[in-house]
C-alpha cells in the first residue's frame, strides 16, 4: 500500500469512530439495566422471603446404654509419710556443717546411700521400721541391732544371722558399709584404741609364753632322779605346778583383756550417721541445706531434708451436698497435669458429710506402680463415679422427660411421619408413661410402664421456634 492510500484508511476509521462509540455505549447500557433489574424485588416477595418457616417438633432418638453419674471435685495429691532429716553434730564434732554430697530435689536415694555429708562424716539410708535413737556397738543388745544386720545383709554385706546382739560379724560388716562408701570408719582415728588391743595382745603373747616356760620346768623337774629321802624332790614339783597353774590363770586373764579391747574396738553405728527409712526407695522432696551451712542444733524451722513417702496419698475435696453419695469401694478417675487419666478407688467416704460445706474423701491408686508421680503431684481433678446403670438401659435426654396430672414422668414418643410443615400428621404422638431412673450425662434412665417404646423411636424434646421448610419426613 502506498503512502497515499495508508493516510485514505485512517481518514475513514477516524469518521466511523462516533458509530462504534455509540454501539458500544448501547450495549453496556442493556446489560446494567438488565443485572439491576433482576435485583429489584416487590414488597410481596421480599415478605415472603423474610417470614419465619413453620414451627417444627425437636426430637431425639431413645438408645440403650450405660450411664454413669459422677461427682467432679478437686483432689490433692501427696506423697505420703514424709521423713524429715536434720542431722545432727557428730561426735567429736563442734557444729553440724554441711561438707558435701548434698542430694538434689527429685533425686532418688537407695538403700545404702549415703544422704548427705555433715563435718565430713557421712548420713547413711537404710531400710527399717524403727527410727535411730541410740549409738549401737559393743553392749549392745535390741531389735534395731537386729534391724541394722537384717538391713547390711540386704545389701550384701554379710552381718551375720539374725541376732539382737551386737557382735564381732556385725561390727566388721559395718567396717565394710563405710570403706566401701570411701568414709574411714568410726573410731578408726581413736589411737588409743588400736593401742589397747596391741598390748592386751602382746600381754597374752607373754603370758603364753610365761606358762610354757613354767611348764617345762615342771616337766623337767619331774623327770628328773628324786633326792636321797625324796622330801626335796616333792616340794619343788608342786612348786613348780603351782607356778603352772598360775601361769594358766594369767593368760586366760589376758585372753578376757584382749577380747575387751578388742570389743571396745568394734566398729560402732553412731545415731547421727544412719537414718531407717521404711519401703525405699524414696525421693527428696525439698533441701534445705547447702555446702558450709552450719545446721544449728542439727536442723533449723525447716528439715535439713525431707524425703518423700513411699506411698501417694489422695484426699479429693468433695461439697458437702454430694459427699453422701460416695461409698467406699466408687471408683474414680484422675486428671493428672499432663493430661493422663488414672483410675482410682476411695478408700473410705466422709463420716459426717452434712456437718461442712466440704468432704475430704481419700481414694488410692489402682496402681501406683504404673503412675507418673511428677504428674500427679498436686492439686487436680478429680471424677467419682456415685451412680451406675445397667449396660443396656433404655436412655433418653432429661429433656424429653414431663410430668403427666397425676404427677407420673411420661415421654411423648413420635408415632407418624416427622413433618416440619405442621401438617395434621404432624400430630401423630403419643404419651408414654414411664418409670425414670439414674440421670447422668444430660441423659435419664427410664423403663416403659405398659411397654410401647423401644431403642430408635423418636421422643420429643420441644418445638423449634424456627425449622426449615420441608415436606419430606427426617429422621429427627
Amino acid at each position: 500500500m502506498t503512502a497515499r492510500g495508508s493516510r485514505r484508511l485512517v481518514s475513514i476509521l477516524m469518521q466511523g469512530l462516533p458509530v462504534w462509540i455509540t454501539l458500544l455505549t448501547a450495549v453496556v447500557a442493556l446489560v446494567g439495566g438488565l443485572t439491576v433489574g433482576s435485583q429489584i424485588k416487590s414488597p410481596a416477595q421480599l415478605a415472603a422471603e423474610t417470614r419465619p418457616p413453620e414451627a417444627g417438633l425437636i426430637t431425639a432418638e431413645v438408645e440403650r446404654r450405660q450411664l454413669t453419674a459422677r461427682v467432679v471435685a478437686r483432689a490433692d495429691v501427696s506423697f505420703a509419710d514424709p521423713i524429715e532429716v536434720n542431722p545432727p553434730t557428730p561426735v567429736g564434732a563442734d557444729s553440724a556443717v554441711v561438707t558435701g554430697n548434698v542430694p538434689e530435689i527429685g533425686a532418688q536415694v537407695n538403700a545404702g546411700d549415703v544422704l548427705i555429708e555433715i563435718s565430713g562424716r557421712p548420713v547413711f539410708v537404710l531400710p527399717g521400721a524403727f527410727p535411730t535413737y541410740r549409738t549401737l556397738g559393743q553392749g549392745s543388745a535390741g531389735p534395731d541391732v537386729q534391724q541394722l544386720r537384717a538391713a547390711l545383709n540386704k545389701l550384701g554385706i554379710k552381718a551375720g544371722p539374725s541376732s539382737k546382739t551386737y557382735d564381732a560379724v556385725l561390727a566388721d560388716a559395718v567396717q565394710k558399709l563405710y570403706t566401701r562408701s570411701g568414709y574411714p570408719p568410726p573410731g578408726s582415728d581413736d589411737l588409743s584404741l588400736a593401742k589397747g588391743v596391741r598390748d592386751a595382745r602382746d600381754a597374752l603373747t607373754e603370758a603364753k609364753e610365761a606358762k610354757t616356760q613354767a611348764q617345762q620346768e615342771y616337766n623337767a623337774a619331774k623327770s628328773a632322779s628324786p633326792s636321797d629321802d625324796g622330801t626335796t624332790s616333792q616340794l619343788e614339783l608342786a612348786a613348780l605346778k603351782q607356778m603352772v597353774t598360775v601361769a594358766g590363770r594369767a593368760v586366760t586373764r589376758a585372753q578376757e583383756a584382749l577380747s575387751d579391747a578388742q570389743r571396745a574396738a568394734w566398729t560402732t553405728m553412731p545415731a547421727g550417721e544412719v537414718i531407717f527409712v521404711s519401703k525405699l526407695p524414696r525421693r527428696v522432696d525439698s533441701v534445705d541445706a547447702a555446702v558450709g551451712q552450719v545446721l544449728i542444733g542439727g536442723g533449723g524451722e525447716r528439715a535439713a531434708i525431707v524425703l518423700s513417702g513411699a506411698n501417694i496419698g489422695i484426699v479429693a475435696h468433695v461439697p458437702g451436698v454430694y459427699a453422701e453419695l460416695i461409698e467406699k469401694g466408687e471408683k474414680a478417675v484422675l486428671s493428672a497435669s499432663d493430661g493422663t487419666e488414672y483410675q482410682a478407688t476411695v478408700k473410705s467416704a466422709c463420716v459426717e458429710p452434712r456437718a461442712s460445706t466440704v468432704c475430704d474423701t481419700k481414694l488410692s491408686l489402682d496402681d501406683p506402680l504404673g503412675a507418673n508421680r511428677e504428674a500427679l503431684v498436686g492439686n487436680i481433678r478429680v471424677s467419682i463415679a456415685v451412680g451406675t446403670s445397667s449396660v443396656d438401659a433404655l436412655v433418653v435426654p432429661v429433656a424429653a422427660v414431663s410430668a403427666n396430672p397425676g404427677g407420673h414422668a411420661q415421654v411423648q414418643r413420635v408415632t407418624g411421619g416427622l413433618l416440619h410443615d405442621r401438617s395434621p400428621d404432624q400430630q401423630m404422638t403419643t404419651m408414654i408413661t414411664v418409670k425414670t431412673g439414674l440421670s447422668a450425662e444430660g441423659y435419664v434412665e427410664i423403663e416403659p410402664a405398659d411397654g410401647g417404646i423401644d431403642v430408635g423411636d423418636l421422643v420429643v424434646l420441644g418445638v423449634a421456634s424456627q425449622a426449615t421448610p420441608s415436606a419430606e419426613p427426617t429422621g429427627r
